[in-house]
């Protein structure tokens, strides 16, 4: 069961980055290449298909491999719905600090 991720505000986002915390963009590949924060790292926790988007079932395997449980992340996508989604699962998979940005890259940028 994924466990409830706390939600800041872009200017929150800024800070917690300033203060060491990582950024995980986790749009499609797609998305990420019409933009992004130079400091983001994209892990897509859905894939674009011809049939539309899909889950990412490789999403914690490759999380799990750039990242230590410890690491402090920030996950974010276009609005919120698919980072929030990415932040719950991070943590139910023991990761001990994830926060999810409301606003999504709209709100970032």
């Amino acid at each position: 069961m994924a466990g409830e991720a706390r939600r800041v505000s872009a200017p929150e986002a800024w800070e917690l980055i300033e203060s060491g915390f990582s950024l995980v963009d986790v749009r499609t590949e797609i998305e990420w290449s019409m933009g992004h924060p130079s400091r983001a790292c994209n892990v897509p926790w859905e894939l674009q298909t011809t049939g539309g988007l899909r889950p990412n079932d490789e999403f914690l395997t490759v999380m799990q491999a750039i990242y230590p449980p410890e690491a402090r992340l920030l996950t974010f996508c276009k609005q919120g719905r698919r980072s929030l989604g990415a932040a719950e699962a991070l943590i139910a998979a023991g990761f001990a600090e994830v926060i999810d940005v409301r606003p999504g890259w709209g709100g970032l940028r």
